[in-house]
């Protein structure tokens, strides 16, 4: 029987959760913040150092075949890599590469009073003045040119990989994870 519930288990793709662990110093919060194919997100605070919070990226390999765990292993490192060069307060900041045992996980700053583009326009959009939203187009434009200067490309860039920073100032900052 237990067999059979493990076999289940794996059929239908659940993942173990990595909530209510730790990473280095970091506690992580219970619930993912985002998630895709192969890799989750989680937001965790510093043990020590309290109100810090840094986003966790793990890229599961934990289920993946070993071919595949290679090919993820290259993406989070390569991602990391990547990233040191780049110094933009509209990009996001990965400050170190923690293997873990689901995988690779890139750890990024992240302001906890940040909102997803997404669920901040659905919140708000509506409310926004023509000069506002030009403003948020004009700014994150001015991010991609910079990201592509330096040859980095978001392959998947939608208004969940972008956060609102001081969502309820005049004037927002945008941030691309």
């Amino acid at each position: 029987r237990a067999r059979e519930i493990v076999a289940l288990i794996d059929s239908a793709g659940i993942r173990p959760s990595v909530a209510g662990r730790t990473i280095g110093q970091l506690l992580l919060r219970p619930k993912p913040y985002a998630e895709g194919l192969g890799w989750q997100d989680y937001l965790a605070d510093h043990k020590i150092e309290t109100g810090l919070v840094r986003r966790v990226r793990f890229y599961l390999t934990s289920k993946a075949s070993a071919d595949d765990r290679d090919v993820v292993q290259r993406a989070a490192e390569r991602e990391f890599r990547l990233l040191q060069g780049i110094h933009h307060p509209g990009i996001a900041h990965a400050t170190d590469l923690i293997d873990h045992e689901f995988g690779p996980a890139v750890i990024f700053e992240h302001d906890p009073d940040s909102v997803r583009l997404n669920h901040w326009l659905s919140e708000r959009g509506d409310q926004l003045a023509i000069e506002q939203r030009l403003s948020l187009v004009r700014d994150l434009a001015e991010i991609i040119q910079y990201a592509h200067s330096r040859h980095l490309v978001h392959r998947s860039l939608s208004p969940r990989s972008i956060l609102v920073c001081d969502p309820d100032k005049p004037r927002q900052r945008l941030v691309v994870t």
